[in-house]
């Protein structure tokens, strides 16, 4: 741990010159990861990674906007969470911070039952500091949730509104004076999600049948989709398996005289088998497009190979296979929280993607993984800052090629201590670009927890992400590289009684400037305290 601090430490210190010309105190898109608990009590299980470019949906741990998280680190293994025994009934959580924060979360549900479950929750937090000019943010979430377990499967709902406001903070004072009216970005979203399961119940078979939707507003944009979707399998014998995956999404888009609609269908059957030892997979993956323009039909490979190479300790992994992802308005808007109301929507096509790596587990405490992939990405979607004043984010799309190296590290020791570590180099190719604009050389994820005597839980997180590139539109497009950054973060929770329990967070102690978005740096130190009780 010392020794990775001292090396990226340098970082963690605030951007010259060459990435930032105010010096100010500036909020930006921040989880200040008040309920990681439920992230940090994890059991490791070994599984290959899946995503290959960076999609910016990690949770930066400076002080703001949580729509979504903006960058997700590479994983070394796929986590699940530990069994815990119920608090009461009801769940509440209050506190605050410095730069006037405000912070609130409750979550109501049904005791321990084997039929049925139900519940509510919301969530706020917010800051209202003014420090500097219009950077203050609200963040508010509400939903409920229920599920049924009859005798055919399980029946789940959820429904979730969540509205976010902040504003583009990112303009020079010198020549602009904004009100926050001209300047904010608000965002509703109310989505849900119904689902049966039969899965859990049935030896030979099962499948899910699922129905998500969601509308979402950015300004004067909405856009609605709707998407019903399957996953089902097919035990036939030992080792022999059939899988099918199926979805129809529709998406609509209403910008002013715009009425854009889009379907995507889905369908991506797979057979596995096991030949010397080897575990196969063979399958297609197979994607309709249709628009108001145009239809294109899309095929691609889905064959996976796994072999263990020491029984049940080291199993070496590779595949091969392709996708379209949709690019939607909710999408970008979540991804960078400064982009334009009206940004081109354009589909990425993965025309290809192998991976290849190996993983494994050293007496059961010990597991780590290796991987190496490549990816041709057709319209990969780029952000570059604008020529408006109020320093919003264009999206460009390019072509881009990318080999990505992943390493990934976790140790467990009872339940008192756990460590994990992930990280990813990455090296881009464009196409028409001279840069993969905001793309990261490398990222860093390292979480540590440590339980003392059952009452006080410590933990570290420690984020960091390589150097990116991006344009200057008002010193005549010139390139200019953010430069990489360290984020430390150090949170405590104690449990006073059973059902009261204080917890204090310390976010980006380095107190580091550093700038995730072009011309928007982030808070220095930021401390959020307060207490959590259930009833």
């Amino acid at each position: 741990m010392i020794i990775l601090l001292s090396i990226f430490g340098q970082w963690a210190w605030a951007q010259d010159d060459t990435t930032s010309r105010f010096q100010v105190e500036i909020i930006t898109k921040y989880d200040p990861v008040l309920t990681s608990a439920r992230k940090i009590v994890i059991r490791p299980v070994l599984e290959p990674l899946t995503s290959d470019l960076p999609n910016f949906t990690y949770d930066l741990p400076n002080f703001g906007y949580k729509v979504l998280p903006t960058y997700q680190p590479a994983r070394a293994i796929n986590l699940k969470l530990d069994d815990q025994s119920d608090l009461m009934g009801n769940y509440f959580k209050l506190g605050g911070g410095n730069y006037l924060t405000p912070y609130g979360e409750f979550q109501l549900h049904s005791v321990r039952s084997k039929k049925y479950s139900y519940g509510a929750y919301g969530k706020h937090l917010s800051s209202n500091d003014g420090k500097p000019q219009n950077a203050d943010f609200s963040d508010n979430e509400l939903g409920i949730f229920g599920s049924k377990l009859t005798r055919k499967g399980d029946l789940t709902g959820k429904l979730n509104y969540e509205r976010h406001v902040i504003h583009r903070y990112g303009y020079d004072r010198d020549s602009f004076d904004f009100e926050k009216v001209n300047i904010n970005q608000i965002y509703n979203d109310f989505n849900g999600r119904v689902s049966f399961d039969n899965g859990t119940i049935r030896k030979k078979s099962g499948y899910q049948l699922g129905f998500d939707f969601y509308t979402f507003t950015n300004g004067g944009s909405r856009e609605n989709d709707f998407d019903v979707n399957l996953r089902s399998d097919y035990n036939l014998r030992k080792n022999q398996a059939i899988k099918l995956d199926a979805s129809l999404d529709f998406t609509n888009l209403v910008r002013d005289t715009i009425n854009l609609n889009r379907t995507f269908v889905r369908v991506l059957p797979q057979y596995s088998f096991r030949y010397k030892k080897i575990d196969i997979g063979i399958g297609a993956n197979a994607v309709v497009v249709l628009d108001s323009s145009e239809t294109k039909v899309y095929v691609f490979p889905a064959i996976t190979a796994e072999h263990f190479l020491v029984k049940d300790k080291v199993k070496a992994f590779a595949g091969i296979g392709g996708d379209v992802k949709k690019t939607s308005l909710r999408q970008l808007s979540y991804l960078n929280p400064f982009v334009v109301e009206t940004p081109e929507l354009i589909n990425t096509v993965t025309s290809i993607d192998i991976h290849a790596g190996m993983r494994g587990i050293i007496k059961k405490k010990f597991d780590y993984l290796l991987k190496v992939s490549f990816s041709n990405n057709n319209n990969t979607p780029l952000y570059l800052t604008d020529s408006t004043p109020t320093s919003s984010f264009n999206v460009v799309y390019d072509d881009v090629q990318t080999v990505a190296f992943q390493t990934g590290l976790g140790l467990r020791i009872d339940e008192q201590f756990f460590i994990q570590f992930a990280t990813t180099l990455y090296n881009y190719k464009t196409d028409q670009q001279d840069q993969a604009w905001q793309l990261p050389a490398f990222d860093v994820d390292l979480n540590i927890r440590y339980t003392l005597a059952k009452k006080l839980q410590l933990r570290a997180q420690l984020y960091a992400l390589g150097e990116r590139f991006q344009k200057d539109p008002t010193e005549g497009q010139i390139t200019r590289k953010l430069k990489p950054f360290l984020d430390v973060n150090l949170m405590a929770d104690y449990r006073y009684k059973k059902n009261i329990s204080f917890f204090l967070n310390v976010n980006n102690i380095s107190n580091g400037r550093y700038q995730k978005w072009y011309n928007y740096p982030v808070y220095g130190i930021n401390i959020l305290g307060g207490v959590s009780f259930s009833l």
